[in-house]
Order: structure tokens, then C-alpha cells, then sequence
């Protein structure tokens, strides 16, 4: 199969995943040293631990425009927090 100036690298194994020389070899050295400090296992590990935080980040920002273009909600006085900690406790039991 002919690879058009792509190849497999290290962190990028599986078939249906393929790395730009151009990106790959620029942050290689980055990625090395992440997983070296902090602790994963491999490549791979980082970058899908990337993927994960950017989908979860995603998913925050989402959920507060959603907010924002909500209608105002009740006031969150002691009242709010009293009610919301029984609410809390019910659904503990």
C-alpha cells in the first residue's frame, strides 16, 4: 500500500490511525517527555488521555452555553442550598 508521505509511527499503531511526518515530528520529543513525566505507559496512553480531556472539555463548554441561553432559573439563596442538600441526602438512601 503505497503511504503518501504518511507513515506509522510509534503511538499512532493501529491500522485505522495514520500520523503526518510533519506533526509527529515536531511533538515527538513533547509526547516523550509527558509520558516520561507523568506516568503513562505509553504514547498511545497520552494521546488518548488527550482525546478524553478534549471531549470532556467540549462537553463543559457545551453544557454552559446551554446554560447561558436558558431562561433565568430561582434564586440559589440558603433556601436553594437547604432544599438541594435534602434532595442530596434522599437520593443517598
Amino acid at each position: 500500500m503505497p503511504s503518501f508521505g504518511r507513515r506509522r509511527l510509534p503511538f499512532c499503531r493501529r491500522k485505522t490511525v495514520i500520523c503526518d511526518d510533519r506533526i509527529a515530528d515536531g511533538l515527538k520529543e513533547f509526547v516523550e517527555a509527558q509520558v516520561s513525566e507523568r506516568g503513562y505507559g505509553t504514547n498511545s496512553e497520552f494521546v488518548r488521555d488527550l482525546i478524553r480531556r478534549e471531549q470532556s472539555r467540549t462537553r463543559v463548554r457545551a453544557l454552559v452555553v446551554e446554560g447561558m441561553a436558558s431562561p433565568e432559573g430561582s434564586e440559589m439563596d440558603a433556601v436553594y442550598f437547604d432544599r438541594l442538600r435534602e434532595r442530596a441526602r434522599g437520593a443517598q438512601r
